[in-house]
């Protein structure tokens, strides 16, 4: 149905990057690091739409709560009023990968339709996407998604992006279809490639840890960073394993770890954070 492509191209960005937070842990003012969002029209006078969930987060520290808010300013650049919550992030990819999950909750109300998802391309064009549409409907606790990929042809892609809106019949001019009761919450988006190793969210793309999931062994490829220490916090944020005097590659046994999912640290020399990335152990 080639729905994330749409909103590429309807607002003309041009925003690529690594994959980086896409479990949302890095913040800078009001809006996630290294997305776009809709909270750029609070520039011009218009809503905050995306906010900084740090009460009740799917994993980890933050999650994203997005919103639909009344914007008087948005018929001045040809927006819908009420104006949705919108996150795009976009970069380079050249594998076709199998599926994307993520974790979800919150109350899509009547009349609008959320998009949660990712998108591949190449040159514009689309090769695949794995999303879901939201109807109407209350989700009170996270959710988790796993959506497979489907594939329009046999290209390799270019870009990949990630996606999800609170209501994506607003973008088509929809009259009375936006309801500012939608609250949409998102978290900890992951894509597995063809080989089955996770592309791990992370907030430094050097950074990489395999295999995720892991049983005993997690081996660490840290070339190029300048991380010295890690820890290791389980999903209550306890701090479970620390470790200084990092090598640029290391194997770190996890044997006596718990089945489940962890979030991983890295801080250089000066103790200055240098990323996150997680990791699920699974004996």
């Amino acid at each position: 149905m080639k729905k994330l492509l749409f909103f590429v191209s309807l607002l003309f960005i041009n925003y690529s990057n690594a994959q980086t937070n896409l479990g949302f842990e890095s913040w800078t003012g009001a809006s996630p690091d290294d997305w776009y969002t809709s909270n750029q029209i609070m520039a011009f006078g218009g809503p905050q739409t995306i906010f900084k969930d740090s009460i009740n987060p799917g994993y980890g520290l933050y999650a994203a709560q997005m919103t639909v808010e009344p914007c008087g300013v948005c018929s001045i650049f040809g927006y819908p009023d009420p104006f949705p919550g919108l996150l795009l992030q976009q970069h380079a990819d050249t594998m076709r990968p199998v599926n994307v999950s993520f974790k979800w909750h919150g109350s899509i109300a009547t009349g609008d339709t959320a998009l949660i998802g990712c998108a591949v391309t190449l040159a514009g064009a689309q090769v695949g996407d794995a999303f879901i549409t939201i109807t109407p409907t209350t989700q009170a606790t996270w959710k988790t998604e796993n959506i497979l990929f489907t594939y329009y042809n046999s290209n390799i892609p270019d870009t990949m992006t990630f996606g999800a809106i609170t209501d994506q019949f607003m973008y088509y001019g929809v009259p009375g279809s936006a309801n500012t009761a939608t609250e949409l919450y998102v978290d900890e988006f992951v894509v597995n490639g063809i080989s089955g190793i996770g592309l791990i969210p992370t907030n430094n793309d050097l950074l990489f840890i395999y295999p995720n999931p892991a049983q005993t062994s997690l081996h660490l490829n840290l070339l190029g960073t300048d991380a010295y220490s890690l820890e290791i916090l389980d999903v209550t944020g306890k701090a479970v394993y620390s470790l200084n005097n990092l090598l640029q590659k290391q194997t770190l046994d996890i044997s006596r770890f718990k089945n489940g999912s962890y979030i991983m640290r890295f801080f250089n020399r000066q103790k200055q954070y240098v990323g996150t990335t997680r990791f699920v152990v699974a004996n």
